[in-house]
């Protein structure tokens, strides 16, 4: 159940990070859950002897693509930041489909 809920966040984040006025008012409590629960997983994972966590890494790039939407980017990481929404979707939804 809470696998769900975490992979609709997800899912949600790439919404966030794709068109960001969506969630304008809500968007910066999305950034932090999203940042801490990568740091959480990546902490998590390490300590038990996994170092290649990629689902805790999407979730930590997500997160700090999040705090730079809010302080503004440059037209040089535009790019990046407009490819990377599919990437926090992807795992939303494989994570639901996994859980099924």
């Amino acid at each position: 159940m809470i696998v769900k809920i975490l992979s609709l966040i997800d899912i949600l984040v790439g919404v966030c990070i794709f068109n960001p006025e969506i969630f304008k008012n809500a968007i910066i409590y999305i950034g932090i859950f999203i940042f801490l629960k990568g740091v959480y997983s990546i902490i998590c994972s390490i300590s038990s002897n996994y170092f290649f966590d990629w689902m805790g890494i999407i979730d930590l790039i997500s997160g700090i693509i999040i705090f730079t939407i809010l302080i503004g980017y440059s037209s040089a990481i535009q790019g990046i930041i407009t490819f990377f929404w599919m990437f926090p979707i992807l795992k939303g939804i494989y994570s639901f489909i996994t859980t099924i």
